[in-house]
């Protein structure tokens, strides 16, 4: 292979509606459980994804295996997915090398996400939050805590002070970490870890071949780790990222 892409998905090469432009040629992106469409990619991002797909494209995303299928693009090498906690193969099974290194974790924190989960729906209880927290589990496997908002109006931060126990809970261990991203909010064990997906995937991509190019495309700087695991970094340019770059 000449190159191999690691992109993240929302908001890098789809997006919402609204978060398009009205003179944009918009193609469907992904659809809802019910198969409504809910996110599109444009014109732009239809021709970047034309130069992925002529090299190895794979996805690098928090979405679970159930919501990456409901994307309308095609992966036909390997996946990562649940923020990096699960490595797949090219036919869309557990890589076994990547479960070897990952499952000497899984009971501690299969325990430590669920407690997590339990005070996360404690403080929605007292308080009346507008919020749901659920362990996901992909592949019989405990990946990550989610919370979400329930409403549109509000964001996942009005509810940091609220949620700030469990939060410095998750900041007291090592290499946990606690993702935010508009109205959802990721408490993510040391397993989940794009950067160390990326960094499997890739070592194995040189073992064929050490002049491989590596790209790494993604929009939040929570991205960052695993682009600059790559080559080159590629970033739109409305987003969190370069935003930050050029904020003068």
């Amino acid at each position: 292979m000449s190159y191999v892409v690691f992109t993240d998905i929302d908001d890098t090469v789809i997006q919402t509606e609204r978060k398009c432009s009205a003179s944009d040629n918009l193609y469907p992106g992904a659809v809802n459980r019910e198969g409504k469409v809910i996110s599109y990619y444009t014109e732009q991002q239809h021709k970047l994804l034309s130069l992925f797909y002529a090299g190895v494209l794979i996805p690098v995303t928090g979405r679970n295996y159930a919501a990456l299928c409901r994307t309308k693009l095609v992966f036909k090498h390997e996946i990562i997915i649940n923020h990096g906690a699960l490595v797949l193969n090219h036919n869309h099974t557990l890589d076994e090398a990547w479960y070897q290194q990952i499952s000497p974790a899984l009971s501690t924190w299969q325990v430590q996400l669920a407690e997590w989960a339990r005070d996360v729906q404690l403080i929605i209880a007292e308080h009346k939050l507008p919020l749901r927290v659920k362990v996901i589990e992909d592949f019989n496997i405990s990946c990550y805590v989610s919370i979400k908002v329930e409403n549109k109006q509000n964001k996942i931060e009005d509810f940091i002070s609220q949620l700030a126990p469990v939060v410095n809970a998750v900041n007291s261990h090592q290499e946990t970490l606690v993702h935010i991203n508009g109205s959802n909010m990721a408490l993510l064990p040391p397993y989940a870890s794009k950067a160390n997906a990326v960094t499997f995937l890739k070592q194995k991509y040189q073992a064929i071949d050490s002049h491989t190019l590596f790209v790494g495309a993604g929009d939040s700087l929570s991205d960052l780790g695993f682009m600059k695991a790559c080559d080159y970094l590629l970033v739109p340019k409305c987003s969190q990222i370069s935003d930050s770059a050029f904020d003068e």
